[in-house]
């Protein structure tokens, strides 16, 4: 107490011989001050006014005031000539003291290294506090729906709600390739095909309501740099763990047999999880030089197209499906309009809201990235076993099993995490992966082929077997009277017969019909004309080389992925399991072993064929 008072008093004693502006100035000082600090633009430009010839010291700290302050170039430079109307130091000599001063000021301004990482440190932790505190509060809001096994039920009633008709299978593939899009190392790629008006855009874009706009990239056209660039340059995950939205396919098809460069960026993020593209900057006049671009996947995308228009190389890429273009659903979405029409409510009601759907994608967002384990995954490839597959199911088996694990992460909060705080998928995310993609696929395994190609074979078929029969009798006839049947009496395996007649067989009034239904047939090798080497206009010879049962079976309606049912059996019972794959493993060997032994074979009848020559 007494130090204070003997300060206090020293501080009088100083102001009272030499005034209250000098004690300032003299303790500022003493402190390694400028006495003019904190000042404003009106008190400094006072102050140089205020200053004598011989105010060197003054001088410079005046000018280590006006460094720390934003003012303009016409501020500093009055506050300039302020300083040189009293001193006679040159302008030029004040300008320069000022820029020097400025930028000592500057650089002690910079942040260290240290200081840096500090302050982003800070700013993650408050970042994810913030995170964490949203997640929570949006999990308490929609804990109901997340926690419900009717999820799914739900959703599909909800966008029947919103006026979608059918589409049940479009609705839950296209929310596993929404959900698939927080995994953290692949997402899914769905393509729907569909005929003009067959409504393939109208679930997704009403589906995409749903969604975090955030969350959403639409592509409807543009130049194909806008990948590289969205989000900027040097943002490197502006398009991670995003839905990529192409309403139309022919935005990005090729032109004149040259791929689109979209193409080839889309196909690189969805096999490589990542793309690098170089291209050449000029910076502030200098000389051109060589950058590179890179985008972090993964990246869910959908793509919509009314014609045969996805590149190959993409298109095994994608999980696709077609519209529903049945004459029943023509006549549920007609009838659905006209309700809708009337002012009727729909007669689907769902008993959760948009907000409550779109609460549960940021949930999604902010919860992930997630890893998943499929425990049954090797039940899931041995139950291909039996099915006809093509060489694409290479692609398609990680599609299945992503697509697996984003119903596992749909349903997260019904779901075990293993000790790696991975979610644990159950044989009910399988069910949901293969009512969203087994026809789709089943579609791209098996040909599809009309009913009026079959019924056509079919024709054929029995037409054929009408001849034989006939000519078996015939024999029959000849044997039993004891005569020799001519040379040309056989029995053969194709059948002439007109236009005219397969039109009567056939019972339809349209030869043009007929004639595009043979030339179809011939065009996928289903028949084949015996001799074209017959007259004019006379009946042609048809010799069947697929039989109509054969393409009944393959029609639409097949497997495209293995029975829930197969799955879950072999899942349950390891014995059966390894049993299945080690006849797979067989048979692979035995399939080598024939390539082998007929590869021996050529090799050898190639060398007798040289010693004959």
């Amino acid at each position: 107490m007494k130090k204070a008072v003997k300060i206090e008093a020293e501080g009088a004693e100083i102001a009272g011989s030499v005034g209250v502006d000098e004690a300032w100035a003299a303790a500022a000082r003493a402190e390694g001050r400028s006495p003019f600090m904190g000042m404003g633009y009106d008190e400094l430009l006072l102050e140089a006014q205020k200053l004598a010839p011989s105010s060197t010291r003054e001088v410079s700290e005046l000018i280590a005031a006006v460094a720390v302050l934003e003012l303009s170039e016409v501020q500093r430079e009055t506050i300039a000539k302020g300083i040189v109307g009293r001193t006679g130091i040159s302008i030029r000599t004040v300008k320069n003291d000022m820029k020097k001063a400025r930028a000592v000021y500057a650089e002690k301004q910079v942040p260290t290294a240290e200081e840096l990482a500090a302050r982003a440190a800070l700013k993650a932790a408050q970042a994810e506090a913030d995170r964490q505190t949203e997640c929570a509060q949006i999990a308490h809001r929609v804990g109901s729906l997340a926690k419900d096994p009717k999820l799914m039920d739900r959703l599909i009633a909800f966008v029947h709600a919103q006026g979608i008709v059918g589409e049940e299978a479009a609705i839950v593939a296209i929310f596993l390739t929404f959900a698939s899009r927080r995994l953290r190392r692949r997402a899914l790629s769905y393509l729907r095909r569909g005929a003009p008006s067959s409504g393939k855009n109208v679930v997704i874009e009403t589906m995409l309501a749903m969604m975090p706009p955030d969350a959403v990239f639409t592509a409807s056209g543009g130049s194909p740099k806008s990948l590289p660039y969205h989000g900027g340059a040097d943002n490197r995950t502006s398009l991670q763990h995003r839905v990529i939205y192409i309403p139309e396919a022919a935005s990005i098809a090729e032109r004149n047999g040259v791929e689109n460069d979209s193409t080839l960026m889309l196909r690189t993020l969805i096999s490589e999880g990542r793309l690098h593209y170089h291209t050449v900057i000029t910076r502030d006049g200098s000389t051109p030089e060589s950058v590179e671009i890179i985008k972090d996947g993964p990246i869910a995308l959908i793509i919509t197209s009314a014609r045969d228009n996805i590149e190959q190389e993409l298109l095994t890429r994608l999980l696709t499906a077609d519209t529903d273009e049945s004459q029943a659903q023509t006549r549920r979405v007609m009838a659905s309009m006209a309700t809708a029409a009337t002012g009727a409510k729909p007669k689907t009601k769902a008993d959760t809201t948009l907000a409550d759907w779109q609460d549960f994608q940021r949930m999604l967002e902010l919860s992930g990235p997630f890893d998943v384990v499929v425990p049954f995954a090797e039940a899931i490839a041995a139950g291909y076993k039996g099915l006809k597959s093509l060489l694409r199911v290479r692609r398609d088996i990680g599609n299945i099993l992503t697509a697996v694990a984003a119903s596992a992460v749909i349903h997260m909060q019904q779901r075990q995490r293993d000790a790696e705080g991975r979610i644990v998928a159950e044989l009910a995310d399988y069910q949901w992966a293969f009512r969203a993609f087994s026809l789709g696929l089943a579609a791209l395994y098996k040909p599809q082929f009309s009913l009026g190609i079959i019924a056509l074979v079919k024709v054929l078929e029995v037409e054929i077997a009408k001849k034989k029969a006939e000519v078996r009798e015939q024999l029959a006839d000849y044997k039993r009277k004891g005569k020799v049947p001519p040379p040309d009496l056989v029995e053969r395996d194709y059948v002439q017969i007109s236009n005219k007649q397969l039109q009567d067989r056939l019972g339809i009034n349209s030869g043009d019909t007929v004639t595009s239904r043979v030339k179809s047939a011939l065009a996928a090798d289903l028949i084949e004309i015996k001799d074209n080497n017959l007259p004019r206009n006379s009946a042609l010879q048809y010799r069947v080389k697929v039989p109509s049962l054969v393409l009944a079976s393959q029609s639409a309606g097949g497997a495209g992925m293995p029975e829930p049912s197969i799955v879950e059996a072999l899942a349950r019972d390891p014995n059966a399991l390894a049993v299945m794959l080690a006849t797979v493993d067989a048979e692979e060997e035995a399939a080598k072993l024939a390539e082998q032994l007929a590869a021996a074979a050529n090799t050898t009848n190639a060398a007798d064929d040289d010693d004959e020559i």
